[in-house]
């Protein structure tokens, strides 16, 4: 295929596309597609977390790889799952997304493949709850890693002729908020879903703050300047947090949950504080 440019440029697109739908994919999946694809991810990870010399151009073109690739996983991860439960190599795969996300999270300017990574990750670990690798040591350093990711994107605003704050992006996220909404939602929902699998997730939820910033958040803000897409994701979350977690149950009582959810009419929520009040 000559160079690596030329195979990024329209052979992982390709892939992405063809992964999305079912004909073509099940040709991918017969031919062994998959675990190839993990191979060359993992290539493409060693040359762009080991090679500090690389010319940014090239740098570049290996992050953009990396994200299709994440592209092409995440269609088979959403219409494969089985696929990703039988195959060892999608086990191999979280194994290295989790242990190179955080360090991801310490450098400038990789907003958009650490959404990638992050979502990708929880898609595959609500999965595979059960493999080994999601009890490893790393992965609650991956999962601190996406709690930071999901929890920085949103900040309290107040324009000088308002009264009350609104929540509104914060910078970096609002500069990259095109290429990262999609996955930033589904990485609220697929973090939602893991936590009946993974109960220990709701420590690290009370431990990190990020439970008492969304409160904050919707203590503080008027409910008119919500987005319309933020109100079921966090619904979700918190509604799980509150069914699995006494201590997240009791403090978001403290913080006035039922009002709070009747306000912003998050009617699961209302009726499981409720219900376990």
């Amino acid at each position: 295929m000559g160079s690596e440019k030329y195979r990024y440029r329209f052979l992982l697109p390709a892939l992405c596309h063809l992964s999305a739908e079912e004909a073509p994919r099940k040709i991918l999946i017969s031919e062994g597609v998959p675990a190839l694809l993990c191979e060359y991810y993992q290539q493409k990870w060693e040359i762009f977390s080991t090679e500090q010399d690389l010319a940014a151009e090239r740098k570049y073109e290996v992050q953009l790889s990396l994200q299709s690739c994440c592209g092409v996983f995440l269609n088979l991860v959403v219409t494969e799952p089985s696929l990703v439960c039988q195959e060892s190599c999608f086990v191999s795969l979280l194994k290295l997304l989790m242990q190179s996300l955080p360090e991801k999270l310490l450098r400038e300017g990789q907003l958009v493949l650490v959404a990638n990574l992050s979502t990708l990750g929880l898609m595959m670990s609500r999965l595979l709850a059960s493999s080994p690798v999601v009890q490893e040591s790393f992965s609650q350093d991956f999962f601190l890693a996406v709690i930071k990711f999901l929890s920085h994107s949103h900040v309290l605003s107040c324009e000088p002729d308002e009264e009350k704050q609104h929540i509104a992006l914060s910078d970096g996220y609002a500069q990259a908020w095109a290429d990262i909404s999609e996955l930033w939602f589904l990485g609220v929902q697929a973090f939602s879903a893991c936590l009946p699998l993974l109960p220990w997730l709701c420590t690290l939820v009370l431990t990190s703050g990020w439970l008492q910033g969304i409160l904050s958040l919707l203590d503080k803000a008027s409910p008119e300047s919500v987005d319309f897409q933020l109100v079921p994701v966090l619904q979700a979350l918190l509604t799980q947090l509150a069914q699995i977690s006494a201590p997240c149950r009791e403090l978001i009582q403290h913080h006035g949950g039922i009002e709070k959810a009747n306000i912003y009419g998050m009617a699961a929520l209302e009726q499981c504080l409720s219900e376990m009040a």
